[in-house]
């Protein structure tokens, strides 16, 4: 078994946005102005073989700890293809060369940590996909990476305790350097980056591939039906009005399902108003 390592990283003063200050140690990031959103990488990429497992913590001020930051914080691996740390990298080029966790979804702003989801965006994605029940981070949480360079995997820890035994990500490169970066998004915002020690339990290198991998998405604004109207967290769909619902109408989610790698779950609820649960779908006609 692969032992863990953890690595000692630093913040780069020659990779970040312009309104974002490093201390003189190197280890901490705060975003000093008003006007856009900034992210900041290490100057150290992540070794190139073996296992590793570093520490992030981002804190909002006014935001007590565990509770949600609103906005978009990222946390996650970049290649060096990324040359500008201004703006919000998510909708232009850069996306093409991040795998990163944003904190939590649209849908879990309002809701604690406990129950919020974090949202999970690689290069591949159209848009971010709403990661397992819990996922998400709230201001002041720990959050761990441990980085399996030589198989290309990432896992995220919170507060120590493994988020999800399945990577996050399994597709990182391995033929060029990755930094560990993240974005600020308020004022006032900061970023700890820290090597403590290594997580109890540790992730299972074959997970993945034994037995069946969840599969996370969402309802797609682009494939939907006219008479449809989706939620603000693109997790349900109905009928906007009675008009529509003379006619069938439908929807495909936004991610595609990975038919390359292992076997995959994921589940539909459909309802209909006046069933209880259990009860047969079938067509209500009034002719």
């Amino acid at each position: 078994m692969t032992e863990i390592e953890k690595v000692d990283f630093r913040w780069s003063e020659n990779h970040v946005a312009h309104g974002i200050k490093i201390d003189r140690l190197g280890t901490s990031a705060i975003r000093t102005d008003f006007f856009q959103v900034g992210s900041v990488r290490t100057a150290q990429p992540i070794p190139p073989d073996g296992m590793y497992y570093f520490e992030m913590t981002v804190k909002r001020p006014g935001k007590h700890v565990g509770s949600m930051m609103g906005g978009f914080y990222w946390l996650g691996i970049c290649t060096d293809e990324v040359d500008n740390w201004d703006g919000v990298w998510w909708k232009d080029y850069r996306k093409e060369f991040c795998w990163a966790m944003r904190s939590e979804s649209d849908s879990g702003s309002s809701r604690g940590d406990t129950q919020g989801r974090a949202e999970l965006l690689s290069p591949h994605k159209k848009q971010a996909d709403v990661w397992v029940s819990g996922s998400a981070v709230g201001s002041g949480s720990v959050v761990g990476f441990c980085v399996d360079s030589s198989k290309g995997k990432l896992w995220f820890y919170r507060d120590q305790e493994l988020v999800d035994e399945r990577p996050a990500f399994r597709e990182l490169p391995r033929d060029v350097d990755l930094f560990a970066f993240v974005t600020l998004y308020h004022p006032g915002s900061s970023a700890q980056i820290s090597a403590r020690h290594v997580p109890s339990s540790r992730p299972d290198d074959d997970h993945d591939v034994a037995g069946f991998d969840g599969f996370y998405t969402c309802w797609s604004r682009e494939f939907v039906g006219p008479g449809l109207k989706l939620s603000s967290n693109l997790l349900r769909a109905a009928f906007e009005n009675k008009v529509s619902q003379g006619k069938s109408m439908s929807v495909r989610s936004e991610a595609e399902i990975p038919l390359d790698i292992g076997e995959h779950f994921f589940e539909l609820s459909i309802s209909i108003p006046g069933q209880h649960k259990g009860a047969c779908l079938q067509v209500m006609s009034d002719e």
